[in-house]
């Protein structure tokens, strides 16, 4: 193994130590009414509605080739005023709302408590350029836009996002890439455009949920016997973004 794979290897023992689920508990523990999937090596929707959204989310990770992903679906019990056309919009906002992802948190095994996930987060103008702009609100929902925002991971530090939204009959998908390299430390870990998150999200009215559709893929150049691990970890990611989505409808009083 070169000095490269060896630091790789190191640094995602390292990134598990940080962001960890406790290997005792089975992933549904934490997803009450959902279902979880994880990949290796290859591209799978299993847990996705079949529509023109997961479709292109299918092509987005064929093109990456992941090296390990995962998806879970989750069922958000809504109050009536959620689907009404306020309420949809309301719910579209929320996941345009960028700088509310600061200060979220996930549960630390290691550390046996709670920790911040983004200590920053906000709406960038420009990619080459950025200043902080205000969460880019809309009153009408868009068929397809794209911002960039500007987020401090607590585990990979200062990182740009290109955040594309894009609309299909009552679905909304939020699909985000990173912009630069990830890094831990002074280790370069996810090169530009090799971390992709995709949020789908599909109003379900006769039942009074909202389905929380989550899928992400990451190319590594290696994962040197940890798979499992690494994993969980992005695992706990995802968990984090679907528990920050939960709390913005809460706020909103939209959940029941």
């Amino acid at each position: 193994m070169d000095k490269y794979s060896l630091a790789i290897a190191t640094l995602l023992v390292a990134i598990v130590a940080v962001i960890q689920v406790s290997a005792d508990s089975q992933p549904e523990d934490r997803l009450p009414g959902g279902r979880t999937n994880f990949y290796t090596d290859t591209v799978e929707t299993d847990l996705a509605p079949d529509s023109e959204l997961t479709r292109r989310i299918v092509e987005d990770l064929r093109q990456l080739k992941p090296r390990i992903g995962i998806e879970i679906a989750v069922p958000i019990q809504m109050t009536d005023e959620a689907f009404t056309e306020e309420g949809m919009l309301e719910l579209y906002n929320i996941l345009r709302s960028i700088s509310t992802m600061k200060g979220i948190e996930y549960y630390s095994v290691s550390k046996e408590r709670m920790r911040v996930f983004y200590e920053e987060s906000y709406a960038v103008d420009t990619p080459n350029s950025p200043q902080r702009i205000p969460d880019p609100v809309v009153t009408t929902i868009p068929r397809q836009e794209t911002v960039y925002a500007f987020q401090k991971d607590s585990t990979f530090g200062t990182n740009l996002q290109r955040i594309d939204y894009s609309r299909s009959g009552d679905q909304t998908l939020l699909r985000m890439e990173n912009v630069t390299t990830m890094v831990y430390k002074v280790i370069p870990m996810v090169t530009p455009g090799n971390l992709r998150i995709f949020l789908l999200v599909q109003p379900v009215p006769k039942d009074s949920t909202v389905w929380f559709y989550g899928n992400i893929g990451v190319r590594v150049p290696g994962l040197f016997g940890l798979q499992d691990r690494a994993q969980e970890s992005f695992y706990n990611r995802i968990i984090a973004l679907h528990d920050w989505f939960v709390q913005e409808l809460t706020a909103a009083g939209l959940t029941q």
